[in-house]
């Protein structure tokens, strides 16, 4: 409401004021960087055990459950997701985008390695990676047809 008052009280004031918001604006515009491919990185870890000959329902009792006790305490930890195939055990930890995905990691790698010893003698040492959007691939092609390798791979 004052706004609205002093634009009406006193007119050549308010248009000024507005002009040089403007003048500042167009001198910043050309310093405003803008890219295509921004860079940008999300605090993303993946954590991937291998135990050799186990089933799901083994990598989720030998190998996931004493791990999610371990990594459940981790600050900044927005979401904890697990999934248990044949052979291997996987981990997707999100965290919060204020957190710095290094140290991120090395908080995840810290909790791991700690309860390394609770995780079955067969098991091989867990993976920790942060998650790169960068090298991810942009596009996936498959294809499938009666030609050959060669002739597949020069259609594509």
């Amino acid at each position: 409401m004052k706004l609205a008052k002093l634009s009406i009280k006193r007119p050549v004031f308010a248009t000024m004021i507005n002009v040089v918001l403007m003048v500042f604006g167009l001198f910043s515009l050309p310093r405003l960087s803008v890219d295509l491919y921004p860079e940008v990185d999300f605090p993303v870890v993946t954590v991937s055990v291998i135990y050799p000959g186990a089933d799901p329902e083994s990598i989720e009792q030998k190998i996931l459950d004493p791990l999610e006790k371990a990594l459940n305490g981790i600050g900044g930890l927005k979401t904890l997701s697990s999934s248990a195939y044949p052979n291997v055990g996987r981990f997707v930890l999100r965290f919060n985008l204020e957190k710095n995905s290094d140290d991120a990691a090395q908080e995840v790698r810290d909790k791991v390695f700690a309860a390394i010893n609770t995780l079955p003698q067969e098991a091989e040492t867990p993976i920790v990676q942060k998650f790169d959007i960068g090298a991810q691939p942009i596009i996936n092609l498959s294809l499938n047809g009666s030609l050959d390798i060669a002739e597949l791979s020069r259609i594509a």
